[in-house]
């Protein structure tokens, strides 16, 4: 069933051109990244920090990773196939089990892809970034990834057949709504500060930068507490998708 549903994700055009898209905007971001801060010292960062500062400015990331998810979750929707499927599969269950393994693989390639061009951009640009900094990095950027995938396949599962509204939903959510809620706080009292901690993408974005190189709201000492708002919101999530996926009504256009 994975192999089906890995087959359905990329034989979409959408898909495709979304590929290279992400590849295309991947290697000129990180590039022009590299290359802005290694231009000016006075960032004083090392390899090892560029490295980080080019994977938390790389937004193909987190907007491919959900891309991708719902893309994953919505394949046989768009093609009135999803009767075909279960029947396939035998349960609900499997394929949407199918469809999150398949979101989670996308992400992680995507990640990788990331980290590979962010290492040869940074060599090539500002020397070589350290191999405990590179396989930290790269792994803290596979699990941000995931938890955005894990977000997209489970607002697909809920906003089923709406592609585009099941992706602006989390990415207007990350990169439009916490970002205005958290200059709104400038106007509140600081005892209503402790709201920042339960946003869950300014967590995500924590963890990515990991620990003791940010500190902005959590701690600096410690990436726990943002892993577990931003992973807790995004197993939360895929969780009422799985829960709405396995409940949920055919409509005519899952059997066409």
């Amino acid at each position: 069933m994975i192999g089906y549903e890995w087959y359905a994700l990329r034989t979409l055009r959408h898909v495709r051109v979304l590929a290279v898209v992400l590849t295309v905007v991947i290697v000129v971001g990180s590039f022009a990244a590299a290359a802005m801060f290694s231009l000016f010292p006075e960032f004083g960062l090392t390899p090892d920090g560029l490295f980080v500062s080019v994977m938390r400015l790389n937004m193909a990331l987190p907007v491919g990773a959900v891309t991708l998810a719902v893309a994953a979750t919505l394949a046989d929707a768009r093609r009135g196939l999803v009767l075909g499927a279960i029947l396939r599969a035998g349960s609900r269950q499997r394929v949407w089990w199918a469809k999150l393994v398949v979101a989670v693989g996308a992400a992680v390639l995507l990640s990788l892809l990331s980290a590979a061009v962010g290492l040869v951009a940074i060599g090539l640009t500002a020397g070589a970034v350290s191999t405990g900094s590179a396989l930290a990095t790269t792994g803290r950027a596979t699990l941000y990834a995931v938890g955005f995938a894990l977000i997209g396949v489970g607002v697909a599962s809920i906003v089923r057949r709406h592609l585009l509204g099941a992706i602006a939903i989390p990415v207007v959510a990350a990169f439009m709504v916490e970002p205005a809620l958290l200059a709104s706080l400038v106007f509140v009292p600081r005892t209503w500060s402790w709201l920042v901690s339960l946003l869950p993408f300014t967590a995500g974005g924590e963890f990515l930068v990991g620990t003791g190189a940010a500190g902005m709201y959590f701690p600096a000492d410690s990436i726990g507490r943002p892993a577990a708002v931003f992973f807790g919101v995004a197993a939360l999530t895929a969780l009422a998708g799985y829960l709405v996926f396995r409940r949920a009504d055919l409509a005519v256009v899952d059997t066409a």
